[in-house]
C-alpha cells in the first residue's frame, strides 16, 4: 500500500449506526411475591413515586414507613435525628450547669496548677461538669507557665526545622523574605 493510498483511506463508519431492539424487562422479576392459602397470589408493586424505606426523607407518605412515634415529653425537637436540622441557632436552648462549690473550685485550681499538662481545661470542666471557659476563668495559669510552654513549642519546632534538607530550609527563607514585602 503506499503512503498516498494510506493517507486517503477512510477513517469512519459507512453507515449510521442504528440501536439495538429495546428490550422491555419483566416487571414481575424483581417483586416480592406472597402466595396465600386457596393458590392466591398477591403481588405488590409500588408505584414509582413512592419512596423507598432507605430514602433520606423526613416523612413518608406512606404511615407504615414512619418511624414508631415517641411520647411527646421524652422527644427533644432540636436534638431528634428524624427532624430537619433546627433553621435558627439561637433558638436551641443553652447547656445548664450545676453551680459549684468553693471546695470545688479549690480543687480545680489546685488540679490545674499540679499539673497542667495532665489537667487541661477540657478535662476539668468533663471532670467538674462545667464549661471549659469557666475553668480557664477560675484557675487560669500564671503568665510564666504560659511563657514556658511557649518556649517548649518553639524548641521543638526549631528541632524539627534543623532536620530540613537545603532545599526545604531555603524555600522557606524565600517564603519570609516575601512575607516581609507584603
Amino acid at each position: 500500500m503506499s503512503a498516498l493510498a494510506r493517507t486517503l483511506r477512510r477513517c469512519y463508519s459507512t453507515r449510521l449506526p442504528t440501536r439495538p431492539p429495546s428490550r422491555v424487562p419483566d416487571p414481575l422479576a424483581d417483586v416480592p411475591k406472597l402466595t396465600l392459602e386457596d393458590n392466591v397470589t398477591f403481588i405488590h408493586r409500588p408505584p414509582p413515586t413512592m419512596p423507598s424505606p432507605e430514602s433520606f426523607t423526613t416523612s413518608p407518605s406512606s404511615p407504615l414507613l414512619r418511624p414508631p412515634a415517641q411520647p411527646q415529653s421524652t422527644t427533644n425537637p432540636f436534638t431528634d435525628p428524624s427532624l430537619p436540622p433546627v433553621s435558627r441557632p439561637s433558638l436551641i436552648p443553652k447547656k445548664q450547669y450545676p453551680q459549684l462549690t468553693d471546695q470545688a473550685i479549690r480543687s480545680m485550681r489546685d488540679l490545674r496548677h499540679s499539673n497542667p499538662a495532665k489537667w487541661t481545661c477540657t478535662k476539668l470542666a468533663a471532670k467538674f461538669n462545667c464549661a471549659p471557659g469557666f475553668v480557664s476563668l477560675v484557675a487560669g495559669l500564671k503568665s510564666g507557665v504560659w511563657k514556658q510552654r511557649v518556649r517548649n513549642t518553639a524548641d521543638l519546632h526549631q528541632r524539627e526545622r534543623d532536620k530540613w534538607g537545603e532545599k526545604k530550609a531555603l524555600a522557606h527563607k524565600i517564603r519570609a523574605k516575601k512575607r516581609e514585602f507584603w
